[in-house]
């Protein structure tokens, strides 16, 4: 396991304190509906894989209860592969984990009415397409090396080394912190990336929450102390949404509701 002793259950303060980027969205919006967080299980289930953790974690504001699911894997006994699914091919998230032999995947990046990819991609070092800068896409995932990585897409440099690559976004924790400006009105189920910037590194799915709600609940200390999210960026979520993983007894599969153009898997080095 990649913690000697995570949380079975963790309170939070019952005082409902609220950040001041709450408190500044109350009043522009109107609406009291960014309370903090209240964590009320973290359970941490067997993959019977070394090195690869299910966590799940029930949390409640005042407004919402919602499930929380990641995959936690250590980069040094796993990679990222991006799994392509053009039109013609109809993979589900579950038969592209399997065709790769991943121990665990979720939705990858936003695409077209016509499934074509946005920004750039890149899969198995080959350039489907080159991005641009984009007000939503503001980031990049994908494969540098042998080295993982989450950057800016400003920061981003293509090299012949990018072995898979999805810009996606926007951010939601950088530094630690949960970025400014998110969403604080729109919920639906989230996918996204996260890392603890020392090795650790999450696929991870939750429903129900706002962008901002989101990114919140990230800078909580979910995953117990071993793993504190340092850079997290979101994924295609909606519908899109899907999240699989390996299981000591059987896999669990939170399914995706439509078809999409591409997969975030992780496969062992």
């Amino acid at each position: 396991m990649l913690r000697d002793n995570l949380h079975t259950v963790i309170r939070a303060k019952a005082s409902g304190i609220v950040s001041v980027w709450a408190v500044i969205a109350i009043l522009v919006t109107g609406k009291l509906n960014l309370l903090a967080w209240e964590i009320r299980q973290v359970r941490s289930i067997d993959t019977g894989v070394i090195g690869l953790e299910h966590v799940f974690v029930l949390c409640v504001n005042q407004d919402a209860e919602v499930q929380l699911r990641a995959a936690v894997f250590d980069e040094r006994r796993f990679t990222i592969k991006v799994v392509d699914n053009p039109p013609g091919r109809g993979m589900n998230l579950v038969s592209a984990a399997m065709q790769v032999e991943a121990v665990a995947g979720v939705n990858g990046g936003f695409f077209s009415k016509e499934n074509e990819p946005l920004g750039w991609y890149v899969v198995d070092g080959r350039v489907i397409q080159r991005g641009r800068a984009n007000r939503l896409l503001t980031g990049m995932v994908g494969l540098r090396g042998q080295s993982l990585f989450i950057e800016r897409f400003h920061r981003f440099r293509y090299g012949r080394d990018v072995r898979a690559l999805i810009q996606t976004g926007p951010f939601l924790v950088e530094n630690g912190q949960s970025v400014i400006g998110l969403n604080t009105e729109h919920r639906a189920r989230r996918t996204a990336v996260a890392s603890d910037g020392n090795g650790l590194w999450a696929l991870i799915s939750v429903d129900n929450v706002t962008l901002y709600e989101a990114a919140e609940l990230l800078t909580q200390k979910i995953f117990g102390d071993d793993f504190r999210v340092d850079v997290a960026i979101n994924l295609d979520g909606g519908s899109s949404a899907g999240f699989w993983i390996r299981g000591a007894n059987q896999p669990f599969y939170w399914p995706e509701w439509a078809r999409v153009r591409n997969f975030l898997v992780v496969i062992s080095r």
